[in-house]
């Protein structure tokens, strides 16, 4: 991790002027070696970057980032199957829908009269033409 200090220090030195010559003086230049290390390409792609005191500090951190990460992977992916599943039960629900009207509708016309009728006529019954009329019963 890079020290602000250190590198305040490297170019305004220690008593608060701006050194004429760019160059840091010897105690600057070891304290700057030991606490500071430059991170290279090569670092990272060997891996050398993961075994670093300031990587190793964070790994905490980066096991809750990638739990939260997956976490809400999962979540997404629970919530879009929910949403097919509800879109697919709401098409469901309006084909069934239809059906049912389709069935009260086919109900409604079986029950007519006219329609019983005609049914019954294929089966050799037929439909009274006479007026109903009230039966009496003596007691006698």
């Amino acid at each position: 991790m890079i020290n602000i200090s250190n590198i305040y220090k490297k170019y305004i030195g220690k008593k608060g002027k701006a050194s004429d010559n760019n160059e840091p003086n010897a105690e600057n230049a070891s304290n700057n070696s030991s606490k500071t290390s430059k991170i290279g390409v090569i670092d990272i792609i060997g891996g050398r970057i993961l075994v670093k005191k300031s990587v190793l500090s964070q790994i905490p951190l980066l096991i809750m980032i990638v739990i939260y990460s997956i976490s809400m992977v999962a979540n997404r992916y629970y919530i879009e199957q929910t949403s097919i599943e509800i879109k697919d039960l709401q098409k469901e629900i309006d084909e069934l829908q239809i059906r049912k009207i389709q069935v009260e509708c086919d109900y409604v016309n079986m029950i007519k009269i006219s329609e019983m009728s005609k049914r019954l006529e294929s089966k050799g019954i037929q439909q009274s033409t006479d007026r109903p009329s009230k039966v009496i019963i003596n007691k006698d």
